[in-house]
């Protein structure tokens, strides 16, 4: 019979988290005398060595990560989320670690709460900043890292350029003759609360552009509203459609074609989280293009790195480019 153990199996027999046992195993980062001696005790009591193999390949996993991306009903995910998404399941895939998949929104939050209650993970990686979901995770000391602006120093963040990107592409397009923006995502969530939006709003006010908040709406994956939205911007002569992300931006470029617009001549459209699945899609759509696989592994990197070690890091993103149409 092998004497050989995995983490998983120590923490799972000492009722402790993964990272815990291995920062335990490892003398490196936060873990108390009593722990790190209960961990040493487990292994001297079972006559165990405890067995680490960090092949990429090999049927190990130091551990689980939670990605958790927003919920909403019959997403895609075929840009942005879907590119951060590979490059974090990569990542994580060749330290060893396993990641879980968790959708989360403010009315959609059980799968969130339920992995850190029954602490399924040992730590998550949230795709956006979200201020009810960063504060749970303190109060719940769930190791996380987020990716986007932070301000603070009591998490990690890697902070990806979301607002000055924003506010770059929108300062561009108003010296480019652009009048009257409107904002289009999916979804309920508070986007007047985003680095995105933040950025854009900055852009009207150095301008002295007035936002008409009429012309922000919300649940663009209902065919319906969609019509209504687009039927009031015309109404409202708006020359440039801002979206959230490009799975939005794409669904609005086929209901404006089908209304016998043209993109980019008769109205701009553009993606504020856009990916290179737009560089393919037959209707030209300008977007913000981000280092996604660099934000994919600074997150795994800084995560990883805090539960082997038990350091907190700040990283920052500044690359990002814009490509417009015209």
């Amino acid at each position: 019979m092998s004497n050989k153990v995995n983490l998983s199996k120590a923490a799972e027999d000492l009722g402790v988290s993964i990272s815990t046992v291995s920062r335990a195993l490892s003398g490196k980062g936060r873990v108390s005398e009593e722990t790190k001696n209960r961990v040493l005790d487990y292994l001297k009591n079972h006559e165990l060595v405890m067995h680490q193999r960090r092949e990429v390949g090999e049927d190990c996993h130091f551990g689980k990560i939670g990605l958790v991306i927003p919920y909403e009903e019959e997403r895609r995910y075929s840009g942005y989320y879907q590119q951060l998404l590979n490059g974090v399941y990569r990542y994580l895939s060749s330290g060893g670690f396993e990641m879980v998949l968790i959708k989360s929104s403010p009315v959609h939050s059980e799968d969130l709460i339920r992995a850190v209650k029954g602490r399924n993970v040992d730590g998550l990686i949230l795709t956006r900043k979200v201020d009810w979901e960063v504060e749970y995770l303190l109060r719940e000391g769930m190791p996380f890292v987020v990716i986007g602006q932070s301000g603070r120093n009591d998490y990690m963040a890697i902070r990806c350029p979301m607002e000055k990107a924003c506010y770059d592409i929108t300062n561009t397009l108003f010296r480019s003759g652009i009048l009257r923006t409107a904002v289009m995502c999916f979804g309920k969530e508070n986007i007047s609360h985003t680095e995105a939006f933040r950025g854009v709003m900055r852009a009207h006010m150095e301008n002295y552009m007035v936002f008409d908040r009429t012309l922000l709406f919300y649940e663009m994956e209902e065919e319906a509203a969609l019509e209504q939205a687009l039927e009031l911007c015309m109404s409202k002569h708006v020359d440039c459609i801002l979206c959230l992300d490009d799975d939005v931006s794409m669904r609005v470029s086929k209901y404006i074609c089908s209304m016998g617009l043209r993109i980019p001549e008769d109205i701009q459209l553009v993606s504020l989280r856009g990916s290179e699945v737009l560089d393919s899609w037959p209707i030209p759509i300008s977007y913000i293009q981000f280092d996604l696989d660099g934000l994919a592994r600074g997150a795994v990197e800084m995560l990883t790195g805090y539960l082997r070690e038990g350091r907190i890091v700040q990283k920052i993103l500044p690359g990002y480019e814009l490509r417009l149409h015209e």
